[in-house]
């Protein structure tokens, strides 16, 4: 004789539904807690990321640019802060006008020269600012603080050209002589960049800050 087996068909009580119901919600709570809390910290790395990338493309245009320039054609205007430099930089050519950024796009040789006209027919743009020095075609560029949109920036800027941004949210900049610095040789100019931003997921401002000594040639 076939024993037969009791199944219990009444399904789940009402207390073991609760009980899902209530697990369930705690982890979705859980879960979107974890999301937040990620969320925020990629936000927060995310900023100070665009922070630090923008203060290195900054410094580094600037210390580049010193050790193309001649140590007696740079000049730190006398003001409080010191936060804009001038120097001359080789002029490359860039179809009928000349930059000293050009260089980077045509990867040429210099202008070369006898005389300042030399310089003037070669290069289209900014007729009598350019300086031929050792047969080389120079300008003078100024690296300054400006701002656009309300947002601070780094622009270097030259007669004759578009003002280039080489830093975005930089907040400060310090350049400085051994005349201002008088731990520096003769020599050496010190850079020091500040980037600023604030959060969105906090609504907090955080600040990155560089710094470099360069070598200038005689």
């Amino acid at each position: 004789m076939r024993k037969q087996i009791k199944t219990n068909e009444n399904g789940f009580s009402l207390l073991e539904l609760l009980f899902v119901a209530a697990l369930t919600v705690l982890l979705a709570l859980l879960i979107g807690v974890l999301f937040q809390k990620g969320q925020h910290l990629f936000d927060v790395d995310s900023e100070e990321a665009s922070l630090q990338r923008n203060t290195r493309r900054a410094l580094q245009s600037v210390s580049v640019s010193l050790r193309k320039a001649r140590r007696s054609a740079i000049t730190i205007p006398a003001q409080p802060d010191n936060n804009q430099i001038t120097l001359d930089l080789p002029l490359f050519r860039s179809g009928a006008n000349c930059s000293a950024f050009a260089s980077v796009v045509q990867g040429t040789a210099p202008e070369t020269c006898n005389n300042g006209a030399d310089c003037d027919n070669q290069c289209g743009n900014a007729p009598g600012t350019n300086l031929c020095v050792n047969n080389i075609c120079r300008r003078a560029y100024t690296y300054a603080l400006s701002s656009d949109a309300g947002i601070s920036q780094l622009v270097v800027s030259a007669a004759g050209e578009s003002s280039r941004v080489v830093g975005n949210k930089i907040q400060s900049a310090e350049f400085l002589n051994n005349t201002m610095n008088l731990n520096l040789n003769s020599n050496e100019i010190q850079i020091n960049l500040t980037a600023q931003g604030t959060t969105i997921s906090e609504n907090r401002t955080r600040s990155f800050t560089l710094s470099n000594i360069v070598q200038v040639r005689n």
